[in-house]
């Protein structure tokens, strides 16, 4: 596996697009390989209750938007203690 990623950090590399797209199809298709004995790439099960927390969790509100925003404009004017009361607020 780290052999395949080694050889697909220089096929990144080549100038030749060609010439990189094919070697990097040899090592997608090594990986699905590997994959179907090993079932390295899958995934986790996760129950509804979970996913239904991962969407809520998902939500941010509008209101810490806006505080974001006015921690943003306080860095970039260099007003770094009001940056940083934001920063409790959020």
């Amino acid at each position: 596996l780290f052999a395949l990623i080694k050889i697909a950090k220089k096929e990144f590399k080549k100038n030749n697009e060609l010439q990189a797209t094919i070697g990097l199809k040899a090592i997608n298709d090594a990986l699905t390989k590997m994959d179907l004995v090993f079932g390295i790439f899958y995934d986790v099960p996760i129950s509804e209750d979970e996913k239904n927390n991962i969407e809520i969790s998902l939500i941010i509100p509008v209101d810490v938007i806006s505080l974001i925003h006015d921690r943003q404009a306080a860095k970039e004017s260099q007003n770094w203690d009001l940056a940083d009361s934001i920063r409790q607020q959020i």
